[in-house]
């Protein structure tokens, strides 16, 4: 159980970083990104 648990915690910090190094390759989707947190974090704040 144990083991499982740090294979999940490993694949998440994993996902993290690939999804990480695709923001950094391409500026729109850091764009991209922003505006989805933006809209997440408040509707109001639509542009």
């Amino acid at each position: 159980m144990k083991e499982k648990k740090k294979w999940s915690v490993s694949k998440v910090i994993f996902i993290i970083l690939v999804t990480i190094f695709a923001i950094v390759k391409s500026g729109d989707a850091i764009e991209r990104f922003v505006e989805g947190w933006n809209s997440v974090e408040c509707d109001c704040k639509k542009k």
